[in-house]
């Protein structure tokens, strides 16, 4: 047949090869493990702490009436627990002509459905797993609520329990920094104030290696049991095992989140939603004509009421208001930070997560459920979950800037 060979249909097609530009892969949640869950009966969380102290008896004379202890005293807090939700719509002629990834075989609407469900459940468990970090690291956050108001939970941490070391004494780079100092130094605090054995310390995989890297660890690794280069084979387990933290947690997990761009001028992003972003945070455009993201900036200031993000210094190929996105990529942890901490304080919990119940029914902790449209024919796949970390004992919290 003449002309055949512009027959698609007739073509011979070899699919050589099927190559991720990124993986989708579940939060590992090490701060949310820090928080038992724990349901409570509406959305506002009202919590009491008693105030204790680790006193002594007197001595007193036979026959003399015994002194009276005084109650120490309690305090409390309240606040409206957290909300969040989002939802993904797939219509039918999305489902009905999708092929499978790596073949040319016609992909399952059942499959497309569950898919996109899991990336909502990461995303919201993501969402809970900020929370949580955030009351660790920060003792406190800041999140949206009804009516577009703001509302910020503040735990209560001692002040004397967040501390940023001098430039001379920042690890890696101080002339005067004494790594091991500063890790006893922390320890010693929590012990002498508040009677906190701290047994947890997390840092990222960047601030692990200023620490392993330190010169006089390094000389003291040597006179022991793990002077056999155990340091860089098994940093964590050998840091730990000498400071009595079993292991360090390397916390480097990240995030991502986008906005679109509505004007550019110069170093000053505006974006249709600037809540969430964060100074210091990593800002990349996401071009709709481009494969690959070439450039980031580092952001300098947010302000949420105008929603402009202002960035280091101007991107050579600037986003185009409309059309691209800007996306920030941040860890759930800083790189120049150290938490040390103990998740639970007399033998329990020192925090919990408190599910406030919502929807119709009622529902406690992550829910996902559907609603199938008709004509045109369509599915919405949601995922909601509601509810607050609490820190019942803010003083175990100690937060290192280095």
């Amino acid at each position: 047949m003449k002309g055949y060979s512009n027959i698609p249909g007739l073509h011979l097609t070899v699919l050589r090869q099927l190559a991720f530009d990124y993986m989708a892969k579940a939060p590992k949640l090490y701060f949310t493990q820090m928080f038992p869950d724990t349901s409570i009966a509406s959305d506002e969380a009202t919590w009491e702490v008693e105030l204790t102290s680790a006193g002594i008896s007197p001595f007193v004379a036979p026959g003399a009436p015994a002194p009276r202890v005084g109650i120490d005293g309690h305090t409390s807090g309240r606040a409206k627990v957290a909300y969040w939700k989002e939802k993904a719509y797939l219509d039918e002629s999305f489902l009905n002509n999708l092929r499978r990834v790596g073949s040319f075989e016609k992909e399952s609407a059942e499959k497309q459905m569950g898919r996109m469900l899991q990336k909502l459940v990461w995303r919201s468990m993501r969402r809970k797993e900020w929370m949580c970090a955030k009351a660790i690291v920060d003792g406190g956050f800041t999140y949206a609520a009804q009516n577009g108001v703001n509302f910020t939970v503040s735990y209560g941490r001692p002040a004397v329990n967040t501390l940023a070391l001098s430039e001379d004494k920042k690890w890696g780079t101080g002339s005067q920094r004494n790594p091991i100092e500063d890790i006893y130094m922390v320890r010693d605090h929590m012990q002498t104030l508040f009677g906190v054995n701290v047994d947890n310390m997390v840092m990222t995989s960047a601030t692990l290696k200023k620490l392993v890297m330190d010169k006089e660890l390094q000389a003291l690794l040597s006179k022991s049991a793990f002077g056999n280069g155990d340091l860089f084979a098994r940093p964590a387990q050998v840091i730990g095992s000498l400071f009595g933290f079993g292991t360090v947690q390397v916390m480097d997990e990240m995030y991502d989140l986008n906005a679109w761009v509505m004007a550019v001028e110069g170093t000053n992003i505006v974006v249709d939603n600037a809540t969430d972003f964060e100074v210091g945070a990593r800002l990349m455009v996401t071009k709709t004509d481009e494969r690959f993201r070439s450039e980031w900036r580092t952001i300098t200031a947010v302000n949420k009421q105008t929603n402009t993000l202002t960035i280091d210094t101007p991107f050579q190929n600037p986003p185009l208001a409309g059309r691209d996105k800007v996306e920030m990529q941040r860890k759930f942890m800083d790189d120049d930070t150290v938490v040390f901490t103990n998740p639970t304080h007399e033998g329990v919990p020192a925090n919990e997560f408190l599910q406030a119940p919502f929807g119709m029914d009622g529902h406690y902790g992550l829910y996902t459920d559907r609603k199938d449209e008709w004509d045109p024919d369509g599915v919405y796949i949601r995922v909601q979950d509601k509810g607050l970390p609490v820190l019942y004992n803010p003083q175990n919290t100690f937060t290192l800037k280095v």
